[in-house]
């Protein structure tokens, strides 16, 4: 999960999910398949 390392090391927890979640929800193969 680099993305969540990524934003976990710049901003603790919250920030690692947050990151985690934008790149989730920015990604192409999710919003095809909503």
């Amino acid at each position: 999960m680099p993305f969540y390392e990524t934003g976990a090391a710049k901003e603790g927890f919250e920030g690692g999910v947050r990151t985690a979640l934008e790149a989730i929800l920015a990604s192409p193969h999710f919003i095809f398949r909503l």
